[in-house]
């Protein structure tokens, strides 16, 4: 805890830090919005549907609990982390505009249908009346291998990376075998959030050099 509260109030004392940070916030939540309305359309064009010899190999079977507790564990493992980093968690967040806006680019050019046998994922442990939880034809890139591949890229320390790597992994695989996902959604998937990292990194360092 002592090292959460002096990481962030020397963090808060940098106004160009306090600056970019709410910018970035901003950014993030109107991107978010944004990407909300962009997936109901999307949900409601038709795309192709792919031959992908890899998922021919087996018939699908559901595994959104396991899936998800990797989605999860990884997901508060990175906040425990970053919190105790302000200028990490910038750089993520910064990261996940990107991140967002690149997906909708690959989504807009490259309309794809689910493959026909996939079982949606399906959160298990959030539930929201009103909300759907599974968006159709939300294929290209894989979001959840890019979310936790671009943690591993950003944390510090071997041990970390290992283990957000290993969680991205675990989740692609469980993925493919309930056909959630075709084979080129998951391998893009750490491409582009490396792109996104270093294009984040990038913008933050010129930002922080030109003052």
């Amino acid at each position: 805890m002592a090292k959460f509260v002096d990481s962030w109030r020397r963090a808060l004392r940098n106004r160009q830090f306090t600056d970019q940070l709410l910018v970035t916030l901003a950014a993030l939540v109107v991107t978010i919005l944004l990407m909300r309305a962009f997936m109901n359309y999307i949900g409601a064009r038709m795309g192709a549907v792919l031959r992908d010899p890899v998922l021919d190999l087996f018939t699908p079977e559901a595994f959104p609990l396991i899936t998800f507790s990797f989605v999860y564990a990884g997901f508060l493992l990175g906040i425990v982390f970053l919190f105790v980093r302000p200028f990490s968690l910038l750089l993520v967040f910064r990261a996940l505009v990107v991140l967002i806006f690149l997906r909708a680019i690959c989504q807009f050019f490259l309309p794809l249908d689910p493959p026909p046998d996939a079982i949606p994922l399906a959160d298990p442990f959030i539930r929201i009346p009103g909300f759907r939880h599974v968006a159709p034809r939300d294929l290209f890139f894989s979001w959840h291998t890019a979310l936790l591949t671009l943690l591993a890229f950003v944390t510090q320390g071997r041990d970390l990376k290992i283990i957000f790597a290993v969680f991205a992994l675990i989740v692609s695989v469980l993925m493919l075998l309930q056909h959630a996902h075709y084979t080129i959604d998951i391998i893009a998937a750490p491409c582009f959030a490396y792109a996104a990292c270093g294009l984040a990194r990038w913008f933050t360092v010129q930002e922080f050099a030109g003052r």
